[in-house]
């Protein structure tokens, strides 16, 4: 699954068993096995749609801009799929709100109040919250509402 155009559609559930090398579900087990290829076959597909900062990556990560200019890397999203996602690195900051981070996590507001308080949150999430598992406030999402659907005659 990793590699080649991008996608418009899953494959279908069968082949995603295949690729992803899943034990267990089709004789229904509750506990299924992956092996490692497989995680990470399944990672990388999530990865893909997810969205990627090159020129953050390529500024935050000398050694990946070192080995692209060197040609050892084909491009800094290669790398973060590749490898970079399973090291621990970000893919970029996606329009991180340092304040809105601070107030999530009270133990950060005083952050807020220090000179350049939103950029000291920022450095923070970079350094320690997204290896604590912290989460950056999730921005909200419009959804529109539900159309029901009409039958109408053909013409």
């Amino acid at each position: 699954m990793a590699g080649g155009p991008e996608r418009l559609i899953l494959p279908h559930f069968e082949r995603i068993l295949e690729i992803c090398r899943i034990r267990g579900w089709r004789e229904g087990h509750k506990t299924l096995t992956v092996d490692r290829d497989g995680l990470k076959a399944i990672l990388q597909e999530i990865l893909r749609a997810l969205p990627f900062d090159e020129r953050w990556y390529i500024d935050n990560y000398p050694d990946v801009a070192d080995g692209i200019a060197k040609g050892e890397i084909a491009s800094a999203r290669t790398h973060y799929m590749e490898f970079g996602f399973f090291e621990g690195r970000l893919p970029g900051l996606n329009g991180f709100d340092g304040a809105a981070y601070c107030r999530h996590y009270p133990d950060l507001a005083p952050l807020l109040a220090q000179p350049h308080g939103a950029a000291l949150a920022q450095s923070h999430f970079i350094e320690h919250g997204y290896r604590e598992g912290r989460e950056t406030p999730a921005r909200e999402i419009e959804i529109p509402p539900r159309q029901e659907a009409t039958t109408q005659p053909l013409s």
